[in-house]
């Protein structure tokens, strides 16, 4: 089923602020290649015939097609963002559209600004042949790599000839890039070997270029000079007075704040480019010719981030355009990529508890578009097993406001100044209208390590009303006063790519794209936060074990593999024998395993062979018993691919968060109810039932027909089930969802 965004309702709010300032397209007009200037980008499907199909855990194509990137313009948060931005500054889409569809905005689509002339082409997003086109903005007769003599001598006179063409911007950022008109491919090795023209270009291998889109202001908020952070309007019609990011109201700043890392010194031990993140190395090849070298620094065109939501509603609207299967290794790789964001560590001190959150990230955490997303601290507190204590709980789509929850995000907004200047001064406040906030109100994200409050400030992404952070710091410690009796505490750092709030904003404002959006919010289990770390302090009334993938490969006998994993069962420092583990796996085939560790708490587990197997093996631990350790399920699953880092054991119950969109079991641990609420694709029969650890059926709770896109919430009285842990099993049709729920 496809959508459109094409119609877009005024509120009141953008009325006043339009009624003031009355922006056209001309308010936010950017220099670099403008419409027409770059020749023709080719379609990812022409890369996919020599990049793709040969190797998913290297090969561009596959994992290009699982990313942000691939889908930057068929993300529906972004068009109810884009409606509701469209209203309150006429002509600001033009800016938007620029980096999230290069064809469409190269190619003169993007007007109108809604973006309603874009094609099927203009939705495969950030396009290969669009990247491998970029060149680094330099002043004509500047090299900018004076001393790499293969540039100079092969590319750079290529380079100042375009760049004699048209308009340079004054800083990275905003979209402004440069793509060559001819069709010669530029990337970052020297000795690559191609069917077409090829450029070397060290410009890929740069964090610049990824700050091209990675750094948006709004031009129509201009400041006078660096110091300050008061920005004044600037509205005529006219080409804006200046291009440097830095000079204008910043909307988000995660090359900024790079920039303003420690990462970011050449001369550092912690150097750290956007690309050794995002873009992690691996060994293998870049093409499937035969004359493609192996290499080992070969940059994966993964891109991942931390988006484990967008792509579920993707993969709804655009099932006919999509890669079902990469979106899916996609969302895993973000989840591993969240796990090894932060560092969490717990202390107990009396009647307090401290939390320590440490950024591991080369930018604030959380960073980017700031509406809507936010990182929080789930703090419970234990008496015997029984919890007597929360911060931080999630509940009812919402955190809850009990015991004064952590939450790292922030507040931009429309100020006191600007609400005066329109004649309205019950504008002022924290403003989800991201086209007219030229304020920030607070901002408690964590810096990254190596910056400072001052050159976080000068980059644009000051710390605000947050004094309880401290200067070079890139951590930030929380100390609870309990008022109760407590023996053992559990932290867990939780993300959430868009709040319930920011998400009922755009259904209000946005028009059918704010609806499209809601609709799929609803479908896909309501931007599900993800668990990022999990850490314990005192004596638990429960001995609970781990489970880890130590390695998840393949075995190959000629045309024949199977694929191989390795769970490690522990406590602390203590391998745990005789521990049954139980797996599922998918990819080239599928099934369920289980097996009894050995002395080393380990156990190995192979697939049955397939003949020239496509895809990636990918491993799930579903559970692990043992006589005297209890594992509770981590949501999400501890799950591992072929090729993907390892994933960190998270052996917490993750209250009502649960892998499979649409779904939710809560609370858990439960006490008299548990519920089920879930929201399927289309109308199939629906069976729920219950059952004791010998496996003894206790009840049926659920058993009939369900609507399409309905949302169903069934109750589930379980006061007098006599044990304390209970097994579920969901039957939708031919799909069986499977999980446990303590009780406490």
């Amino acid at each position: 089923m496809k959508k459109s965004v094409l119609l877009f309702i005024g509120v009141a709010l953008s009325i006043v602020i339009i009624a003031a300032v009355g922006t056209t397209i001309d308010d936010f007009f950017m220099p670099g290649s403008q419409p027409g200037d770059s020749g023709n980008i080719e379609h990812p499907d022409k890369c996919d015939n020599c990049h793709g199909g040969y190797d998913q855990a290297v090969e561009p194509a596959f994992n290009w097609r699982g990313s942000m990137m691939a889908q930057a313009a068929r993300d529906p948060l972004f068009y109810a963002c884009l409606a509701v931005a469209e209203q309150d500054a006429p002509g600001v889409g033009d800016m938007c559209l620029r980096c999230h569809t290069p064809d469409g905005w190269l190619n003169g689509r993007c007007e109108p600004t809604d973006g309603s002339a874009l094609n099927n082409n203009d939705r495969e997003g950030v396009q290969c042949d669009f990247c491998h086109k970029m060149v680094k903005p330099s002043p004509v007769g500047t090299n900018p790599f004076p001393s790499d003599e293969i540039y100079t001598a092969e590319t750079y006179p290529r380079d100042q000839e375009y760049l004699a063409t048209i308009p340079l911007p004054g800083s990275p950022g905003n979209g402004m890039y440069i793509a060559d008109s001819e069709n010669a491919k530029r990337g970052p090795f020297s000795d690559a070997t191609g069917r077409h023209q090829m450029h070397y270009s060290p410009f890929h291998s740069q964090s610049e270029h990824c700050g091209t889109c990675h750094d948006v202001s709004n031009p129509v908020l201009i400041r006078n000079y660096e110091g300050t952070l008061i920005y004044s309007p600037e509205i005529d019609g006219k080409i804006p007075s200046t291009s440097v990011v830095k000079l204008t109201f910043p909307i988000e700043r995660t090359f900024s704040e790079w920039r303003a890392s420690g990462y970011s010194d050449p001369e550092s031990t912690d150097y750290t480019t956007c690309q050794d993140c995002h873009m992690r190395n691996v060994t293998g090849k870049g093409a499937k010719m035969k004359d493609a070298k192996v290499r080992d620094n070969l940059p994966l065109h993964d891109f991942t981030g931390g988006n484990t939501f967008t792509p579920l509603m993707v993969k709804n609207l655009w099932a006919d355009e999509v890669d079902a299967a990469a979106l899916d290794a996609g969302i895993e790789r973000a989840r591993q990529q969240l796990q090894s964001a932060a560092d969490l560590d717990v202390a107990i001190d009396g009647q307090n508890v401290i939390v320590t959150v440490t950024n591991k990230t080369g930018h604030k955490l959380p960073t980017g578009y700031p509406e809507g997303r936010r990182i929080w601290i789930n703090l419970i507190a234990f008496n015997g097993g029984e919890i007597v204590w929360e911060s931080g709980k999630y509940e009812n789509d919402e955190i809850s406001a009990i015991n004064n929850p952590k939450i790292y995000h922030c507040e931009p907004g429309i100020s006191i100044r600007l609400a005066n200047m329109v004649g309205n001064p019950s504008l002022a406040g924290p403003s989800l209208h991201m086209a007219l906030n030229d304020t920030v109100y607070f901002d408690n994200r964590i810096p990254p390590k190596g910056s400072s409050f001052s050159s976080l400030r000068e980059n644009q992404s000051p710390v605000v009303d947050a004094d309880y952070l401290i200067d070079g710091a890139h951590s930030d410690a929380t100390t609870y006063t309990l008022d109760v009796d407590f023996d053992y505490v559990e932290a867990r750092l939780m993300y959430q790519t868009a709040s319930k709030e920011f998400i009922e904003f755009l259904n209000e404002n946005g028009g059918e794209a704010g609806q499209i959006l809601h609709d799929q919010w609803l479908a896909t289990g309501k931007s599900t936060p993800e668990l990022m770390n999990v850490a314990y302090s005192g004596e638990p009334a429960v001995a609970y074990m781990d489970a880890a993938f130590t390695g998840v490969s393949r075995e190959t006998n000629r045309k024949k593999a199977n694929g191989i994993a390795t769970v490690h069962v522990f406590v602390g420092n203590t391998n745990i024998d005789a521990a049954t583990v139980f797996v599922e796996y998918s990819g080239p085939s599928s099934g369920t395993l289980s097996g009894t560790t050995d002395g080393n708490g380990e156990v190995t587990f192979s697939t049955r062979p397939v003949n020239n197997p496509s895809g990636q093996w990918c491993f799930t631990i579903l559970d692990v018993t043992h006589a005297d350790y209890t594992y509770t399920i981590p949501k999400p699953f501890t799950r591992e691919c072929e090729g993907l880092a390892g994933t960190a054991a998270k052996s917490a119950t993750i209250g009502n968060i649960i892998s499979e969109p649409g779904i939710n079991i809560y609370p858990n641990p439960f006490t008299n109810k548990l519920y089920f609420e879930f929201s399927r694709e289309m109308d199939e029969k629906c069976l729920i039932e219950v059952f004791d650890v010998t496996g003894r059926k206790l009840d049926v709770v659920f058993n009939q027909m369900i609507e399409a896109g309905q949302q169903y919430k069934v109750e589930y009285a379980a006061d007098k089930v006599a044990t304390d842990l209970l097994f579920y099993r969901m039957q939708f049709n031919e799909e069986v969802i499977t999980g446990k729920v303590v009780k406490r």
